[in-house]
């Protein structure tokens, strides 16, 4: 990885000429480069981040290299400040969260606020430069589509920061139809798993159930409000049982791409519960096998989540600024733009929750 020089900030978050960067420009290639500070054309907008978490899609983009091999900033869980917006964009100086998929605007996803579906939606670290920068261009099409999501003032950064991961575990909760009361089981406590149990009890959530290998992330599952952990070398089944009278877990959310994880899951649902496929899973990995008389005969639903929608952020976004969501531990790791290298290897740190880089290595 190469290193660029640290620039000094300008007066009242002012834009300079140049800006530091973590770029992507080959699987495996990962640099912090020194670009020019993006200027605005009519009907964008400059943002100033002030911080963007490290998520496993980041990770992967890592390893595989950014699409058509293009050299790209990462990043899309990103909270930023207006720098400059257009009439009727936000306020310079407004604390905005991106939401990061842009849709056509033309589809029925579109029109239902689902970009993350539209079939030729673009996304901020993804196929637009992303937010681990000290600065962010939004095109026109995310100002006018309101993807800049303001933050309440009161709602601090490091919170704000973890709006769209959370959204993304909201989403896949709220597609599985969970009602206040109902159990959940949650398997893999990884940040997603640990989130899913943030969100369950912003959600109204009953029993809390939580899977995992690792005792350290159990450990932190139950300070977020998990009521019962399982570690996975142990029959879920009986845990599940126990913990719900015999009824089974309501709702269950895959957040690991293990086959056999899933299918011990589906084993444990109630009558009529509910099955969330979160995770994506690896192309080599083993089949998901699916006993089709089990679904018919007790009534199970399965589906699967990707992403969350504009409406879902804007829900969530509610929820955090309510403080009623968990999050105690969450951010494990603030690090600066330069520490780039060092922070995608704390995110694959079993021992780490989210890693977050700000310019300077920290967040007001």
């Amino acid at each position: 990885m190469t290193r660029a020089k640290t620039f000094e900030t300008g007066a009242a978050g002012a834009a300079r000429d140049a800006m530091l960067a973590v770029r992507v420009h080959a699987p495996g290639e990962l640099r912090v480069d020194e670009l020019p500070v993006p200027v605005p054309a009519p009907g964008e907008a400059l943002l100033r981040v002030l911080a963007a978490g490290v998520c496993a899609t980041d990770r992967k983009l890592l390893s595989r290299g950014a699409p058509g091999g293009a050299a790209r900033v990462l990043g899309h869980e990103i909270v930023a400040e207006v720098v400059s917006a257009p009439p009727g964009g936000p306020e310079p100086g407004t604390r905005v969260a991106v939401a990061p998929n842009l849709g056509c605007g033309r589809c029925d996803a579109c029109a239902e606020g689902a970009t993350n579906l539209c079939p030729d939606y673009r996304a901020f670290g993804i196929h637009l430069d992303g937010g681990m920068a000290e600065y962010l261009l939004a095109p026109a099409q995310a100002v006018e589509q309101g993807h800049l999501l303001h933050v309440p003032d009161a709602l601090p950064t490091l919170e704000a920061v973890a709006l769209e991961p959370l959204a993304c575990c909201v989403e896949g909760l709220e597609a599985s139809g969970l009602r206040p009361g109902e159990s959940v089981l949650v398997v893999g406590a990884g940040v997603m798993g640990r989130l899913h149990v943030s969100a369950a009890r912003a959600m109204g959530a009953g029993t809390v159930i939580v899977s995992d290998l690792e005792e350290a992330r159990l450990e932190h599952a139950r300070e977020l409000g998990a009521d019962v952990t399982v570690r996975a070398d142990e029959p879920l089944g009986e845990a599940v049982t126990a913990a719900t009278a015999g009824r089974g877990a309501d709702v269950v959310a895959i957040t690991i791409g293990v086959a056999s994880a899933a299918e011990a899951a589906l084993a444990s649902l109630a009558r009529g519960g509910r099955l969330n496929i979160f995770a994506g899973f690896p192309p080599d990995s083993a089949p998901l096998r699916l006993d089709a008389n089990d679904v018919h005969y007790r009534r199970l639903h399965v589906v699967g989540t990707s992403g969350a929608t504009k409406p879902t952020l804007r829900r969530t976004l509610a929820l955090l600024a309510a403080r009623r969501v968990p999050l105690g531990g969450i951010i494990s790791s603030i690090r600066a733009l330069h520490e780039a290298e060092l922070a995608f290897r704390e995110a694959g740190d079993l021992d780490q929750a989210r890693v977050v880089l700000a310019p300077k290595g920290e967040v007001r």
